[in-house]
């Protein structure tokens, strides 16, 4: 396998990109909002469950904080979450996206570091792991509280940098499922960002919120690595800023073939992708405001 060698390090997703976990997170929030007064089927069930689902990649203890303003309760309910969370993944288990152990094991050969990420805890995360067999397959697994905060920060992505110890956070791609994935990897400054079709969010949002590819799976990753041109991001100069259209449609531009001054003989083919400039990130919700829990 070949594959672009200026990549040295893959972030993964977890669930919806490596990991089919079926509907746990959703009877373990249905369990968690009940067992704090939100019945499931109600109206306050459903419009946060329904919220969750949107912003689903996000770190759970953020969304919570985001549905209950009171940070005890949101703190409550979290653990609550992992709790439920814990016992289904104990009694049913998960099991992984189809192919993907063969990806990351191609990646591996290929010379690519493997960081396995995550929005749930350090157990909850250690579990799924151990479930999976896959406790020595990546170079490193970090959840949000390894980084200080969880997606749709970048944070989780440039710690695995320092612990890597990779050179050039422009070598990382970064592959996920949601919006948040997205999010994180453009706001990190990663050298690609991969959308995957098996989990939460459709091609038109990871689009959208800035993904280069999106695919069908995590299994289809080796074969566009072997087959992508060469990325070369321009810097935005202070004080210059894109038009608006330019920034939405992220136009990719593939210059002629061009002659490389170090080596005559050799050729190679390059493309540009505009980056984002610092500050004008996507928000990190829709923009409106989430729902709360019912003051009856």
């Amino acid at each position: 396998m070949t594959q672009d060698r200026s990549f040295t390090l893959a972030v993964l997703d977890m669930a919806g990109t490596t990991v089919d976990e079926g509907r746990l997170q959703d009877e373990a929030l249905a369990r968690a909002l009940a067992a704090h007064g939100i019945q499931e089927g109600t109206g306050a069930s459903d419009a946060m469950a329904a919220y969750v689902r949107q912003e689903m990649g996000t770190s759970k203890e953020l969304v919570f904080r985001r549905l209950f303003p009171d940070g005890d309760t949101a703190a409550r309910v979290n653990r609550t979450f992992e709790a439920a969370y814990d016992d289904l993944l104990a009694r049913f288990g998960v099991r992984p996206i189809a192919g993907a152990e063969e990806a990351i094991l191609g990646l591996r050969e290929a010379g690519l570091k493997i960081c396995l990420a995550t929005g749930f805890g350090r157990h909850t995360q250690n579990m799924i792991l151990e479930s999976l067999g896959w406790m020595g397959l990546a170079d490193l697994s970090l959840c949000p509280s390894d980084a200080g905060r969880g997606r749709p920060y970048p944070d989780i992505i440039l710690t695995a940098v320092l612990a890597l110890d990779i050179e050039d956070v422009r070598s990382v791609l970064v592959v996920g499922d949601t919006t948040s994935d997205v999010t994180a990897g453009r706001r990190a400054g990663a050298g690609a960002v991969a959308g995957v079709l098996t989990g939460a969010h459709p091609e038109p949002a990871s689009r959208l919120a800035g993904a280069d590819v999106v695919l069908p799976s995590v299994c289809h990753l080796p074969g566009w690595l072997a087959s992508a041109p060469v990325v070369v991001r321009r810097a935005v100069l202070p004080g210059l800023r894109p038009c608006r259209t330019f920034l939405r449609a992220r136009p990719r531009v593939t210059f002629p073939r061009t002659t490389c001054r170090r080596s005559p003989r050799r050729r190679r083919t390059c493309s540009t992708t505009a980056a984002l400039p610092s500050g004008s990130e996507e928000p990190l919700s829709s923009g409106r405001r989430p729902p709360g829990p019912s003051r009856r």
